[in-house]
């Protein structure tokens, strides 16, 4: 299967490139989609996808790009899929997890080293990442906060350094440091945690190659690892690990640390509530969008939301049935979610009638999620397009353009704008994550000013301080 997977991708890399036919429908997938794919490739042609997956088999190269086959789901090896990506840079390995971001080609048939017959789904990469397995199989969903982090024993000090719960397992982090008179050993295998009266014992994760604690420690030396359990519950637990010294004289209690998250169960009762109260949307109702004829100065959200925009994926078609303030409010709403902070009077009046919007100083777009950022990005192009409802070009979609133009003159190919705003100080703020051909990227955010229809980028800001470009 080696050569035919590498000559058919190359082909399909060479066709991507080419502009002669766009696919229908380029939207995101969803995870229903993604695993529907593989039963049928070719219904999602040219659909854009995010994937995590697990390499198997050494990757190919040749002058156009690298090609490989990876695990679709890396924890289980299972759903074979052929990917090809046009950066020869790029540095794989047979079992590096990567995260994939990128469009489906279709059904790649070949066959196996034992000349069985198989089919995958084929993926034409537009960045691939190398990951952890924690990133790519079980990513942190709660954080808990230890107390005394650190304790000392007859010089022998067990520091908790983190403790981590995903879907399907608990991770601690632990450093272990001797400045005692003796060897000394944490025994992770005897480690335990107590949660609502019910003992854990360590589960060894065999498919992770977490670091692990040495043993027999020498004095003046140090070791840290992880030690990993079953899941458990977002609440109140102790974690006790048990350790002795060469030295018999010494008695050494098990060190025991209690772990919290504040009022864990009031905030899990909000959390099993608010999960279980469907959301109520103003522009979208059972599965349609529709308009309301929004008002940006009457309009009260309450605890209502807009759009669903954080699970669905919007559509040009979507967009059309909305008037221009309905779809500024969407797209203004996805980051709004995210606490972040309006400059405008417009939006900061809108916004502050939400019971659910609290502004967040630590706002960052990589708060978004893959919908997210993908409906901004629908959004921005409808807009930019006038979306059939503007009979002339916004100043929002001047300033936006000449940002990236003036990123394409300056190297940054493949950038993109995150959002547009209007400067108090006049002008508008077009804030752009700037990419190159190398996937190097950082956001930057520039001072464009309109006047008698012609937009010029002027500076950038950052934290009030602008910066001139000459």
């Amino acid at each position: 299967m080696k050569q035919k997977i590498c000559g058919l991708l190359a082909m399909l890399l060479l066709l991507s490139g080419c502009g002669s036919s766009t696919p229908a429908d380029t939207s995101p997938m969803s995870e229903d989609e993604i695993t529907q794919m593989y039963s049928d490739p070719d219904s999602f042609k040219g659909r854009t996808l995010e994937l995590y997956g697990r390499v198997f088999n050494e990757p190919e190269y040749d002058d156009d790009g690298v090609y490989f086959q990876m695990w679709g789901d890396p924890e289980n090896g299972e759903r074979n899929t052929i990917v090809a990506c046009k950066d020869t840079s790029l540095k794989l390995q047979d079992d590096d997890y990567v995260h994939i971001l990128g469009s489906v080609s279709g059904k790649h048939e070949g066959e196996n080293a034992l000349g069985s017959k198989i089919t995958a789904p084929a993926i034409v990469a537009d960045s691939v990442e190398v990951v952890t397995y924690q990133e790519a199989c079980a990513p942190t969903l709660y954080t808990a906060t230890v107390q005394t982090a650190a304790q000392t024993q007859c010089g022998y000090t067990v520091s908790v350094d983190s403790v981590e719960l995903a879907e399907k397992e608990t991770r601690v982090a632990v450093t272990v440091t001797n400045n005692g008179a003796a060897a000394f050993s944490i025994y992770d295998s005897s480690a335990k945690i107590v949660q609502n009266g019910k003992q854990f014992e360590r589960e060894y994760n065999s498919y992770a190659d977490y670091p692990e604690l040495q043993s027999d420690l020498m004095v003046g030396a140090s070791t840290t690892g992880i030690i990993t359990f079953p899941a458990l519950e977002k609440a109140d637990f102790d974690i006790t690990l048990t350790g002795s010294s060469d030295d018999w004289d010494e008695s050494i209690a098990p060190f025991t640390f209690h772990c919290t998250f504040g009022d864990a169960a009031a905030q899990t009762q909000q959390e099993l509530a608010a999960e279980q109260a469907a959301p109520t949307y103003m522009l979208y109702e059972g599965t349609a969008t529709k308009s309301i004829d929004l008002s940006l100065t009457d309009t009260v959200i309450g605890s209502n939301k807009l759009w669903p925009t954080d699970t669905k994926t919007i559509t040009t078609d979507d967009l059309s049935k909305l008037t221009q303030n309905e779809v500024a409010a969407v797209r203004n709403e996805i980051y709004a979610r995210h606490g972040y902070t309006f400059t405008t009077d417009e939006w900061k009046i809108f916004f502050a009638s939400a019971e659910w919007y609290h502004a967040d100083s630590a706002y960052s777009n990589n708060m978004l999620n893959a919908t997210e950022k993908a409906n901004v990005d629908t959004i921005l192009n409808y807009e930019k397009s006038a979306g059939g409802q503007q009979e002339k070009i916004r100043p929002e979609d001047m300033a936006s353009q000449a940002a990236l133009n003036y990123c394409q003159t300056t190297g940054w190919t493949n950038s993109r704008v995150n959002f547009v705003e209007s400067r108090p100080a006049g002008g508008y703020y077009v804030n752009v994550m700037k990419i190159d051909d190398s996937d190097n990227s950082y956001e930057e955010n520039y001072v464009v000013t309109v006047e008698n229809g012609k937009a010029i980028v002027t500076g950038t800001e950052q934290l009030g301080e602008f910066t001139p470009i000459d």
